[in-house]
């Protein structure tokens, strides 16, 4: 593997008037751990204080800045849905990729003495003598807590309902990605008491697109993002997101995404060369900084 960047902590350095720019490929929550600074966008700039935590959505466009006083020193993760299929349920993904693209909820400040806050600083301080399998699970956990509201389970009344309609709705709130992927349209459509026809239709309805283009569009998704963070042949990748075959699988992908894997790949090392490497894997906070610009005009600092 080139590098693990999905919860996983590391540490961004960056100088008096520097600016940081983090990947947006996936979900950041960040730490400011010491100093001041700013989120800045076309909308509007937020003020950050040590303590406070800066959850960024895919869809953020702005930068970091920070102050003109002091350095500042920054602890974050990335949280990538498309990596926790065997996790996430198909409604919770389903919130995932509608939150990524609105640009109103693409950037939350909360406070320090924000519960998420307060814990995230609990683990930044004592990541370095926890395992990695336990502070993976525990970044995760500040994950749910972020989105515990949106989240939620249906209430009870909706999941005891026994319309097909209703019944459709329980079942993206029970079943995983992975199980989804895996299911086939007749055992979901007796999962929900209702004909192959019309379970077909509520689908639709419900998605836009047929149960197949759903499945096949979910498997590409998470086929590009395993080609963008691993070193794994483009075969073992195909084999991971449900292709037996390699050439069906390359077929899809550039007809997906206008290139093969290969150039996919290729692309995406460019693209992290030139805007920054992504951190290594570690169970603790790893320094990095770089630098663009001369020093009067303030720095750029970018992942390393």
């Amino acid at each position: 593997m080139k590098y693990q960047s999905h919860l996983a902590l590391a540490e961004q350095i960056i100088p008096p008037s520097g600016e940081w720019e983090p990947s947006a490929q996936c979900w950041c929550v960040t730490r400011l751990a010491e100093g001041q600074g700013y989120w800045l966008s076309a909308e509007a700039a937020r003020e950050l204080n040590a303590g406070d935590v800066l959850v960024l959505s895919p869809a953020r466009k702005g930068t970091f800045r920070a102050s003109q006083l002091s350095a500042v020193s920054m602890v974050y993760f990335r949280f990538c849905p498309d990596l926790m299929s065997e996790l996430l349920t198909m409604s919770e993904r389903q919130f995932f990729d509608r939150a990524s693209g609105k640009g109103s909820q693409s950037v939350r400040v909360l406070p320090r003495n924000h519960p998420v806050a307060v814990q995230f600083a609990a683990l930044s301080v004592d990541s370095a003598g926890r395992a990695g399998l336990l502070l993976r699970c525990q970044l995760l956990e500040l994950i749910g807590r972020l989105f515990e509201r949106e989240l939620a389970p249906p209430e009870e009344s909706e999941a005891l309902a026994l319309s097909a309609t209703k019944r459709i709705k329980v079942l993206l709130d029970h079943l995983t990605e992975e199980e989804f992927l895996n299911a086939s349209c007749d055992e979901l459509a007796e999962y929900c008491g209702c004909s192959l026809r019309h379970f077909s239709r509520l689908f639709l309805q419900h998605f836009g697109v047929s149960l197949r283009s759903r499945q096949t569009e979910m498997r590409l998704l998470k086929a590009r993002r395993l080609l963008a963070e691993t070193d794994s042949r483009v075969m073992t990748v195909a084999a991971a997101c449900g292709y037996r075959h390699l050439g069906v699988f390359n077929a899809l992908f550039k007809k997906k995404f206008s290139v093969t894997p290969t150039e996919w790949r290729r692309n995406a090392a460019l693209n992290s060369h030139e805007n920054g490497c992504l951190p290594d894997a570690g169970t603790s906070p790893q320094k990095s900084s770089g630098r663009k610009g001369s020093a009067s005009n303030g720095s750029v600092v970018t992942e390393k």
